[in-house]
């Protein structure tokens, strides 16, 4: 080999070696998260995507798929992430991806649909929120949610009541009175008492001081809003479903945020 090859293939090996580098130095790049934390004086706590806008949820969509399209899809755009990368702080196991109807994919978080809103004309604004009375900012700690169904023998308007954070329905217990709870052994087994915990993160249109927490018979703590105790239905094991509403069992109805304080 003469001393031009030699020279050849010193200059391959190098440049070699300089490629390598070069992919080393890409792959320890972090990658950019898709989903972020961002902390506003009004509303605390929210996601938004990579570029800093506010990600929303849509009380309508309770049952975990979106019900947002045509128009309302224009003004609401849809969020997805084919690849997500999440902030510190979150859990990758509260993204999902849902197929939308119109053939669209979604990603959504603690199965509530993410959507950014039009209005928002720059990142670190939310103008999006209570717009309605159905979106509200998409918070990694909202203590309950609210939602909006139409529910068998409630009419055929849309029924506003009070969910978990994954859209679990809350229920209210007729016979109870006021900060009492009347459903005892034998009946929290199929109905087990809600309670909120200690710090209330609420969505536009819950007061706070509407929550209060009672201490059962058995010492557990539970619940109640406008004085009304909740309690979950163990058979509600699909998120929006309300299976143990008034109309099959008449001393049980959806917590709807309208409903009259109990006597007593």
């Amino acid at each position: 080999m003469n001393t031009q090859q030699y020279l050849a293939l010193f200059v391959a090996i190098i440049s070699g070696l300089l490629v390598a580098c070069q992919d080393d130095d890409t792959s320890n790049v972090p990658a950019t998260p898709q989903v972020q934390l961002a902390m506003s004086d009004t509303f605390g706590q929210y996601l938004t995507d990579q570029d800093g806008r506010a990600l929303y949820f849509f009380s309508r969509d309770v049952s975990g798929n979106s019900v947002c399209n045509g128009g309302c899809a224009a003004a609401w755009p849809v969020f997805y992430t084919e690849t997500l990368v999440v902030e510190e702080g979150l859990e990758e196991s509260d993204f999902d991806t849902i197929t939308r109807e119109d053939g669209e994919r979604q990603s959504t978080y603690k199965g509530w649909p993410l959507y950014r809103f039009q209005g928002d004309s720059q990142p670190n604004v939310i103008n999006g929120d209570g717009q309605n009375n159905h979106w509200f900012v998409a918070k990694p700690d909202y203590s309950v949610m609210l939602a909006h169904q139409v529910i068998e023998g409630l009419g055929d308007t849309l029924s506003e009541y009070i969910v978990d954070p994954r859209g679990r329905t809350l229920y209210y217990h007729v016979p109870d009175e006021k900060d009492i709870s009347n459903c005892g052994a034998g009946c929290v087994e199929e109905r087990p008492v809600f309670f909120v915990g200690e710090n209330l993160v609420l969505p536009s249109g819950l007061g706070a001081d509407e929550f209060s927490e009672i201490i059962r018979g058995d010492g557990t703590t539970q619940s109640s809003y406008k004085q009304r105790p909740m309690y979950f239905y163990i058979l509600d094991d699909i998120r929006g479903t309300t299976l143990s509403r008034k109309t099959i069992f008449p001393e049980w109805t959806v917590a709807r945020v309208s409903w009259a304080r109990p006597r007593g």
